[in-house]
């Protein structure tokens, strides 16, 4: 019943579907398209996750296949056997591309190996009919040959079809077919031809479009940009009467007398929400001068920079889900004069738009994250208004949140996002450290708290002292050191009171942000609606709670309209793996080290010595386990790699709860416990320095993956169980400063 509910859950495609299968009941999650992989690493995840489902179908087809012959001999017809059959290899099928899709690009290509693979499972059976269909059945034969020829070199790829059509022969003179010399109207002979022809066939949907415009528009590219903008509120005009030659220079007159006055694309014209976005699209980028296409990376011919008005308006013209009407009215109310859309972009917006587009879709929903970043970027384009000690918590931090968040959702099999959840998680991205970029209530020190009274008590005892001290004049003191002891008090007073807002402001960002977030609904977020503000404040306030608050709400994220919960563990795990060292600088830190806190500096320093913090998953099937118990186990690895090594025996023992240390070659691997052993101690006697640094900088780090350990084994997931490591790669590379290590030393024994 677990293999039904697991099959009931999901949709069927075909090979060349480029959609995904998920489900709410043991649901396997795939990217939609693997285009959409961020990188190499997602490649080699999604080929172990489709490795190891490949492993658990082919034994649970295997299995059936056994039981319906056993039917079959016993005179009883399995209909419900033959039906779930059916289903597996039909998923199968859609698996199997996607695996071979994934080889031949870990590869770089098809290989000799990836060939010969494929040769021995079709190729080497054109004597032996009856095996060729059995695997037929099971494999994507057409599919796989075609995306073979689509990869090869030309010589190799017509060597390759000839190939198959020499297979196709021999099959059919196995089955004591005539052919007569009529082997190449064989259907896969003629298919591999084809399929080798469209090789090197190049479609470019946008020629013609260019053409037009050069030929009708290329003056405009030496406007100013307001003129520029006027002739495209022009061309957006309403249309004149039939007839009217002013029609063929408006989007909305084409509709009326055709595109270029040609009466039958008239119907075309009306119903094509994509023919007349990318007319719009072209006659756009060819008056500023940008090249002409789909793609979301924007350069000027011009050598002019492209700005936050222009950069709006081509993610919108290039956006497949564009809306004529919406975009007018879109248009109709931009400020291209406005301060803000005058700013030229950055290149963090273009690292980030392309996932945007593909995640949220939406185009008014992607307008407002370009809106947040900008005004993210402006918060914090001279740094922090009143602290200077604190890492890179900008638009780049938030650029990063967003990449790993995507990385998360790649490689864990557990989370899948509606566009709605990945429109709200990007602005908290942008958002959640908000508060930390103001300049901080200086009234807060007057209130009555605790912690308040006990330092300005402290701080007025001194300042009596001080004053008495002061007050005391030494006339034989001819250096008069009683104003130099004075101005080193104030210092001190000043160095304290700083801390304490330092603190103040670290200890409340999450929830000043979210607080900051529902205040400026009717002034700087005015874009953005209420309710949804409302979510991304509680999702921005999120990452400063306590792990249980968060894996403990009670929730059923998938089939929420918001999956609140999971948007939350989402963003708490990118802030988490935002480590590396390009959230500081060397230098600046090398000239300020003596005015940063002792716990700014070990932030800072432990920054400096981490390249990187890369999510790998592996996949491992078990056979002997049935499919509904958990037969694949998702080994989820955060590997930390450091600069830095330092394994001499730490002057202060850790007792690490939940985790257990392992030495491996040139890291550190620390096995999180979850369940039953959640509470159970490291058992090293001796710690080393670099553990010791590790576990205290990523103390909320492991804490988060123990409780994300046993949230995955909590759900209903009759496919997976979670392992999580932590694994601390180091090298020798960096030789830090003694006294930046210090500094880590005095932290640590703190």
């Amino acid at each position: 019943m677990a293999l039904q509910t697991y099959l009931s859950s999901c949709i069927v495609y075909a090979p060349s579907s480029a959609k995904h299968a998920s489900g709410s009941h043991g649901s396997f999650h795939l990217r939609p398209n693997l285009a959409y992989n961020l990188d190499e690493v997602d490649d080699h995840v999604s080929l172990q996750k489709l490795e190891a489902l490949d492993k658990v179908i082919s034994k649970e087809i295997k299995e059936l296949t056994k039981k319906q012959k056993e039917g079959e001999e016993n005179g009883k017809k399995g209909n419900a056997v033959d039906s779930r059959l059916k289903l597996l290899r039909r998923f199968k099928k859609f698996f199997l591309y996607r695996n071979r899709l994934l080889k031949i690009r870990e590869a770089g290509g098809p290989n000799d190996d990836i060939q010969d693979e494929f040769r021995t499972r079709f190729l080497a059976k054109s004597n032996d009919a009856a095996s060729f269909f059995e695997q037929f059945d099971e494999d994507i034969f057409l599919s796989e040959y075609r995306l073979l020829i689509q990869k090869l070199p030309k010589k190799g790829a017509e060597n390759f079809g000839q190939e198959i059509a020499d297979f196709e022969t021999g099959l059919m003179l196995s089955c004591q077919e005539q052919l007569e010399g009529r082997q190449q109207y064989l259907f896969y002979a003629k298919d591999a031809r084809t399929a080798c022809m469209m090789k090197s066939l190049t479609q470019d949907s946008y020629a013609s479009l260019v053409k037009w415009a050069k030929e009708n528009f290329s003056g405009l590219k030496s406007m100013d940009p307001g003129k520029q903008m006027s002739k495209f509120r022009e061309f957006l005009l309403p249309a004149e009467a039939e007839g009217n030659d002013i029609n063929l220079q408006r989007i909305f007159g084409m509709q009326v007398d055709g595109f270029e006055g040609k009466k039958f694309t008239r119907f075309v014209m009306k119903a094509s929400a994509e023919y007349q976005r990318r007319i719009l699209n072209v006659y756009f980028s060819e008056i500023m001068d940008v090249a002409p296409s789909d793609a979301l990376a924007f350069t000027k011919m011009n050598a002019r920079r492209l700005r936050y008005s222009e950069l709006r308006i081509l993610a919108y013209l290039r956006n497949q889900k564009f809306d004529l009407e919406v975009f007018e009215e879109f248009i109709e109310h931009i400020k291209e004069k406005d301060v803000s859309n005058q700013m030229g972009i950055d290149m963090g917006i273009l690292e980030v738009l392309n996932i945007f587009i593909r995640n949220v879709r939406k185009p008014e929903w992607v307008d407002t994250l370009i809106k947040t970043h900008r005004l993210t970027k402006g918060l914090w384009y001279n740094g922090s208004k009143f602290l200077n000690s604190y890492t890179l918590h900008n638009e780049e931090h938030a650029v990063t949140l967003i990449t790993k968040s995507l990385e998360l959702t790649n490689r864990i099999d557990y989370f899948v996002l509606k566009d709605i959840d990945f429109y709200i998680l990007f602005l908290a991205c942008y958002l959640h450290d908000i508060s930390m970029v103001i300049h901080p209530d200086l009234g807060r020190l007057s209130s009555e708290n605790g912690k308040n009274l006990v330092l300005i008590s402290e701080l007025m005892n001194q300042m009596e002292d001080a004053v008495s001290e002061f007050g005391k004049i030494d006339l034989k003191d001819k250096k008069n050191s009683r104003y130099k002891n004075a101005g080193r008090f104030l210092v001190e007073v000043f160095n304290q009171v700083y801390g304490y807002f330092e603190t103040l402001v670290r200890d409340n960002h999450a929830k000043d942000s979210a607080k900051f977030i529902r205040d400026r609904s009717n002034s700087l977020l005015n874009y953005l609606e209420t309710t949804l503000l409302s979510f991304v404040a509680k999702v921005s306030e999120s990452h400063g709670y306590d792990a249980m608050d968060v894996y403990g709400l009670k929730s059923r994220a998938k089939d929420d309209t918001i999956s609140i919960k999971y948007l939350m563990i989402l963003i708490r795990m990118a802030d988490l793996l935002d480590v590396a060292n390009d959230r500081v600088n060397y230098h600046l830190l090398r000239q300020n080290l003596k005015n940063l806190s002792q716990t700014s500096k070990f932030h800072w320093i432990s920054h400096l010595v981490t390249d990187k913090i890369e999510l790998d998953t592996d996949y491992v099937t078990d056979e002997k386990v049935a499919m509904g118990d958990k037969p694949i186990t998702e080994i989820i690895n955060l590997k930390l790699y450091l600069n830095f090594k330092q394994l001499t025996v730490a002057r202060k023992t850790m007792k690490c709860q939940g985790c257990q240390m392992e030495k491996g070659e040139n890291s550190l691997v620390i096995r999180i416990h979850g369940g039953d052993n959640r509470t159970m101690v490291c058992d090293e006697n001796q710690c080393m320095v670099l553990c010791c640094w590790m576990m205290r900088k990523h103390d909320w780090l492991v804490k988060e993956l123990g409780a994300l350990k046993e949230y995955l084994f909590s759900v209903n997931n009759s496919l997976f169980k979670t392992e999580i490591n932590f694994v601390i790669n180091y090298r020798d590379d960096m030789k830090l400063d003694a006294d930046m290590f210090d500094s880590v030393q005095d932290y640590l024994d703190a």
